[in-house]
């Protein structure tokens, strides 16, 4: 925590104003990282996640409970980072969040994909197989989707085969747009994202050279880590 505390810090000279509240959308298939990075980015930043795997249990109306808890948090002045955890893959879910997100303050939004190097462009055949890989290995620790389901490989290629690419007009609704190397281990995603959002200028309040520590992300990660392993024993 100490190191972490170090790394806050507001680079006064720079603000205009309050600072807005910065909202991060993560997107990507199943088991491709985004619920580890989010875990790291909450660590990190502070804020609060809005994860729609916390929304199955209300069944028939899980989108829409979704969809009204970002809007609540988008609300919230005391929230610096709202941090949204989905697959995305369709342009009307990208946009039910956007719409949610801008009935709430004044806000900076950036979206985060998830893609294999290897993948052409418009192509997730990579990345379907690691996510498969990566599900597998995990069994039952995840609360909607387990390793051993034999659906699993029909479920990950049907998501896959359903992504839409981001039109221009839905390209403008963003202050920026990253794409993250799903090969990558959790640290090294995390530092590249904290360095894209930073050319930004999104991060001001931060010292990002103290937050991209070695020492500092690992910390998050460990963090992250114990949630992940809590989850693993109550899916057990």
């Amino acid at each position: 925590r100490k190191l972490l505390a170090a790394a806050l810090g507001c680079r006064g000279s720079q603000f205009r104003g309050p600072p807005r509240q910065l909202r991060i959308i993560i997107g990507g298939l199943m088991g491709s990282g985004k619920s580890t990075l989010c875990r790291m980015l909450r660590h990190l930043l502070g804020g609060v996640w809005v994860n729609q795997d916390e929304f199955a249990h209300h069944k028939k109306r899980a989108k829409q409970a979704f969809l009204d808890e970002i809007k609540k948090q988008a609300g919230d002045k005391t929230v610096p980072v709202l941090l949204v955890d989905k697959i995305n893959t369709m342009r009307q879910h990208r946009m039910d969040i956007l719409d949610s997100m801008g009935a709430g303050t004044t806000g900076d939004v950036v979206f985060v994909q998830y893609v294999h190097p290897q993948d052409a462009p418009g192509s997730w055949n990579r990345a379907a197989d690691l996510c498969e890989a990566r599900i597998r290995a995990r069994g039952h620790g995840h609360r909607t989707l387990m390793g051993d389901d034999p659906k699993l490989r029909a479920i990950l290629r049907m998501t896959a085969a359903g992504i839409q690419a981001m039109a221009e007009d839905e390209m403008a609704s963003f202050q920026g747009r990253f794409t993250v190397d799903m090969t990558k281990e959790p640290v090294g995603v995390a530092s590249s994202v904290l360095r894209d959002l930073d050319r930004q200028d999104l991060l001001l309040r931060f010292d990002v050279n103290k937050l991209t520590s070695e020492e500092v992300l690992g910390e998050a990660l460990r963090a992250a880590k114990e949630m992940e392993a809590g989850l693993a024993q109550k899916a057990g």
